[in-house]
C-alpha cells in the first residue's frame, strides 16, 4: 500500500455525508514454544481491518471491512450509512446530538516498543532456546523444560468526521 492507512481513513472520512467513526486495527502475534531443546511450536499471524460507524437520523449503522482499498473503504462506509438509515425509521428514541470533545491527536508509541519490533524471530527463538536449555540444566533432577515467549503488536488508527 503506497498511501498510509491514516491518509486513507482521513480522505474517505471526508466524503462521507454523515458523522462516521473508521476504526483500523492491525494485530500481529508471534509464539514460539521450545520444549527439551526442540522447537515445538512457531505460529505468527497478522489480521487488520476497518470498523465503520455511522449515525444517521439518530440512528447507528455499522460495517466492517478487511479490504483496505480506497474503494473497499468506501463501500464499508457506505453500507453503515444504508444501516443507519434503515434503522432509522424503525427508532423510536434516536440520538439527538453527540456531544461536542476535543480529540486527542498524534502517534502514541510505549516504550521499548521500537527495540521489540527490531529483534527478528531468529533472536527471540534463541533466546527461548538458551532459556530452555538454562532450566534443563540447572538441576540433574530436571528430565524435562519447556519454554514459550508470546508477542502481540497492535496498531490502532481512529479517524472521525469531527477532525
Amino acid at each position: 500500500m503506497n498511501k498510509s492507512i491514516s491518509e486513507i481513513l482521513e480522505r474517505v472520512a471526508q466524503k462521507s455525508p454523515a458523522w462516521a467513526e473508521l476504526r483500523y486495527h492491525r494485530r500481529e502475534t508471534q509464539n514460539i514454544q521450545v520444549q527439551k531443546g526442540m522447537l515445538k511450536n512457531l505460529r505468527s499471524s497478522v489480521q487488520s481491518g476497518v470498523g465503520i460507524r455511522a449515525l444517521v437520523d439518530g440512528a447507528w449503522g455499522f460495517s466492517s471491512t478487511s479490504d483496505l482499498t480506497e474503494k473497499g473503504l468506501e463501500k464499508a462506509l457506505k453500507l453503515a450509512i444504508e444501516c443507519a438509515k434503515g434503522l432509522s425509521a424503525l427508532k423510536k428514541a434516536s440520538v439527538k446530538k453527540l456531544p461536542t470533545v476535543r480529540l486527542a491527536r498524534g502517534e502514541f508509541i510505549l516504550d521499548g516498543y521500537e527495540a521489540l519490533r527490531a529483534m527478528t524471530l531468529e533472536e527471540k527463538l534463541g533466546h527461548v532456546l538458551k532459556t530452555e536449555q538454562a532450566t534443563r540444566v540447572a538441576s540433574p533432577t530436571i528430565q524435562s523444560a519447556s519454554c514459550g515467549y508470546s508477542e502481540m503488536f497492535e496498531d490502532k488508527v481512529v479517524v472521525t468526521t469531527d477532525g
